[in-house]
């Protein structure tokens, strides 16, 4: 390996250059290459999603990522997205859907800042019958207000059907 990195919980991955250039789109452009080769460079990702990410940039079979939790997938899912890790960034949207049901305003988050339009249409479904302060605080700033007008569309939508 020609590149160490190290997690924010201090673990170092020793890491082939080739392979990341091989196997994403942004993960040298993020980093200062100007470092030795026996300098650390430091990622604010957590071991867990680092080891997991560094896995999708080998040529061997990916992990197995369908019973690992919400708290696994989404840091995973957006430093996929961060570093441009191409095979991850698919299998974490597929499994980014199955965590609807249950984060709906996380997963609108992630695909709204991702641009993900099929993900976006199926998180609001759900995510519009929350309560509307829980769900308006999860949102970034610039959908606060779109998802307050979605919300009392729906709301008037309702109640018209009741009528």
């Amino acid at each position: 390996a020609d590149l160490i990195f190290q997690s924010s919980d201090k673990m170092r991955f020793h890491i082939h250059r080739k392979y990341l250039q091989a196997n994403t789109g942004a993960f040298l452009a993020e980093i200062e290459f100007e470092k030795g080769m026996d300098q650390m460079i430091p990622l604010t990702e957590s071991s867990v999603t680092l080891e997991l990410l560094f896995s999708f940039i080998y040529p061997k079979r990916h992990p197995e990522l369908e019973d690992m939790s919400f708290e696994v997938i989404e840091p995973l899912a957006e430093a996929a997205e961060k570093y441009q890790v191409f095979s991850a960034m698919h299998i974490c949207h597929l499994r980014m859907k199955e965590f609807i049901p249950t984060h709906p305003t996380e997963v609108l988050n992630y695909a709204c800042r991702h641009d993900y339009p099929f993900l976006i249409s199926a998180a609001a479904e759900v995510a519009v019958a929350l309560p509307l302060a829980e769900s308006a605080r999860l949102l970034p700033p610039h959908l606060v207000m779109p998802w307050v007008r979605a919300y009392l569309n729906n709301w008037i939508f309702k109640f018209n059907r009741r009528i």
